[in-house]
């Protein structure tokens, strides 16, 4: 873990405009997909693989938008990484893994839907989800133990 609070920060910005910078050109590309009628999809058979993918579009800009809103947190804090460990480690690596997995996850079980059931690659987003939520904690305990 890096000792200091502007490594963290300069990650978390680097994640969040990635991250956003790639769900919104996914957007554009689902959009692009519906515009021209692509038949895997926008057939009727293609629902639950639409509908993961946005999910995961969806998920990916909101989870990018959660990691900016860390990294503009992390200078305001008066503790450092070295003061409270856990919150920080917590906040790291479940905010980051968290951001990464729920999306993925989704865009995974969309590729191997069949029958209106998710690909196997789903399982990545209640994992996700529980990662990002002990980040959340973590970054919830670091601001509240602010004087």
């Amino acid at each position: 873990m890096p000792s200091s609070s502007s490594s963290d920060e300069k990650f978390f910005l680097r994640l969040g405009w990635l991250a956003l910078l790639f769900f919104s050109a996914s957007g554009v590309l689902l959009e692009l997909f519906l515009a021209y009628k692509q038949p895997f999809y926008v057939d009727a058979s293609s629902s639950t693989r639409r509908e993961l993918l946005r999910l995961a579009h969806s998920h990916g800009g909101a989870l990018a938008l959660c990691c900016l809103a860390w990294a503009f947190t992390l200078p305001r804090l008066k503790a450092t990484p070295g003061n409270h460990p856990w919150t920080y480690r917590f906040a790291r690596y479940g905010l980051s893994w968290g951001s990464l997995l729920i999306p993925t996850g989704f865009a995974l079980g969309a590729w191997g839907a069949e029958n209106n059931d998710p690909g196997l690659g789903i399982l990545l987003t209640p994992a996700g989800a529980f990662l990002f939520l002990l980040g959340l904690a973590g970054a919830t305990t670091a601001v509240w133990k602010q004087k």
